[in-house]
């Protein structure tokens, strides 16, 4: 008997039966744990829906019943809307979030005005995801390029306060020779009182050039 419902390994006579000299001992063999418990029935496991609502407070009993009694599509279409409500803190969910989940499935609550579908809101939100990504990475492009201007301009400075009077006047010279015809000739027309301001622009143009080694250095150092 106990080999039929599994629990012994079946044996011949002569493997259960063995003798020694006088004395007789018979052998039993229990079958592996693994294989008792295959003789059990299995668990059945919670439909997704009915877990869905358990998870939103709604008793497991209570759950079966409805997901027996109404469409499944319905169903999920009424967590969708719970979901929002709850999201948006709408006032009809807060007292009894899952009494009001069971209500909107028996009574066939409409959806609210202004409700929005679980797709497009993932829609949305992985457009404000890409959108805030953006800007941070431009954000980040800008810091960057203030910073690498800040370390061009102190470079020029530091480039100027090197050079010694007759130093200085010959990179002027330098600097409104290689500017553009155009910046020359504006160079010409500028007002003497302006004259300097815009020098020390051309010159500071032809630093920026002459440190990134686009032209050669022209005066005696």
């Amino acid at each position: 008997e106990l080999e039929e419902v599994g629990f012994l390994e079946p044996l011949t006579e002569k493997e259960r039966f063995i003798k020694k000299g006088r004395e007789w001992s018979i052998r039993f063999v229990q079958k592996p744990a693994t294989l008792a418990l295959t003789l059990a029935p299995a668990e059945p496991a919670t439909p997704p829906l009915v877990a869905e609502l358990v998870t939103r407070g709604v008793t497991e009993a209570k759950a079966v019943r409805l997901v027996k009694r109404f469409p499944p599509e319905a169903i999920a279409e009424h967590l969708d809307v719970f979901d929002w409500m709850r999201e948006a803190k709408d006032k009809r969910v807060a007292k009894s979030p899952a009494g009001y989940l069971v209500k909107s499935i028996e009574d066939g609550y409409s959806a609210p005005e202004g409700f929005v579908p679980r797709a497009e809101r993932e829609r949305r939100e992985e457009v404000r995801r890409a959108a805030h990504a953006k800007a941070m990475e431009a954000r980040r492009s800008q810091e960057e390029e203030k910073a690498s201007e800040r370390k061009a301009i102190a470079a020029i400075a530091a480039y100027r306060k090197s050079l010694n009077a007759d130093q200085l006047r010959e990179l002027e010279q330098a600097a409104v020779k290689a500017a553009e015809a155009a910046t020359r000739d504006n160079y010409a027309s500028t007002p003497e009182r302006y004259k300097h301001t815009m020098l020390g622009l051309i010159v500071d143009d032809y630093i920026r050039h002459l440190l990134r080694g686009r032209i050669e250095p022209s005066i005696r150092r």
